[in-house]
């Protein structure tokens, strides 16, 4: 329940900042020094707000939740979230270099944590894998990375989902059709 509050803000925000970044954008280009201004404070005023919230998550996932998380499912699911917070702050601070380093890492471990204990057709591991090929592709813009974590979790998920009973696939399938869309997205010539 703390993530999907925390989801809501956070979701609501972003497309703010989104928003807010691209009337900022097109009112410079069209001289419009004003209204450029006004977006350019909406947007600093959303960047504030996301990034209090990213804190709050942050210390309560690093303070509270993963220290009292089992191996496996719950500490996969806190490090994914607290992953994903860094990410958040990497898309929208000006200077995000802590962040990004944060995020990377905290993918890195919350990948190796799913890979000893979560099958591979598991909807975290493979959200966990589709988060963090989006981190790769959109905050670090290595492509090669990001097609690789997809490509490897789509292909070992689908192998692995032969034979196994619908209901493993109907958990997977909506996360296995965003890792395929992701592919083609960013390597079109390979998965057309």
């Amino acid at each position: 329940m703390v993530a999907a509050a925390f989801k809501g803000a956070m979701s609501s925000r972003r497309l703010a900042v989104r928003v807010a970044k691209s009337i900022q954008d097109q009112e410079a280009e069209a001289d419009k020094e004003k209204n450029a201004a006004l977006a350019a404070g909406y947007l600093s005023k959303v960047r504030l707000e996301l990034q209090g919230i990213c804190i709050q998550v942050l210390e309560l996932i690093e303070g509270t939740l993963l220290p009292k998380a089992e191996n496996g499912e719950p500490k996969v699911f806190y490090k994914k979230m607290q992953a994903d917070y860094y990410r958040y702050l990497a898309e929208f601070l000006q200077d995000s270099k802590e962040a990004v380093a944060s995020a990377s890492e905290v993918y890195a471990d919350a990948t190796a944590e799913a890979e000893t204990h979560l099958m591979v057709t598991h909807p975290l591991r493979l959200g966990l894998a589709l988060n963090h090929a989006v981190f790769q592709q959109v905050v670090q813009q290595d492509t090669a990375a990001a097609v690789r974590i997809a490509k490897d979790a789509h292909h070992v998920a689908v192998r692995a989902l032969e034979g196994m009973p619908q209901e493993a696939l109907r958990d997977a399938n909506p996360l296995l059709m965003l890792l395929q869309e992701n592919l083609r997205a960013w390597s079109p010539e390979d998965f057309p």
